[in-house]
């Protein structure tokens, strides 16, 4: 009985932990009349999100890569 209550009431402890935290990151950093620096930043960062950083995605596999060597090795020394 005592551990079931436990467990239960840990589980009730991490979600309303969980839940404060939440509300806590969707305040915002600065106090009400400097709100407005905090906005046009994140309207700027995600701008340049949008815009500069198109050309700089990373690809998902180098062309040099090792993993595809060794593909490319196991599957000439397999074939007869």
């Amino acid at each position: 009985m005592f551990e079931d209550v436990y467990e239960n009431s840990n589980l009730v402890w991490k979600w309303e932990m969980y839940r404060l935290v939440e509300e806590y990151d969707k305040r915002p950093g600065l106090s009400p009349p400097f709100v407005i620096i905090e906005d046009i930043y994140k309207v700027l960062k995600f701008i340049w999100k949008k815009t500069c950083r198109c050309g700089l995605r990373i690809q998902s596999r180098p062309p040099n890569s090792k993993s595809l060597d060794l593909t490319e090795r196991s599957a000439r020394t397999s074939t007869p």
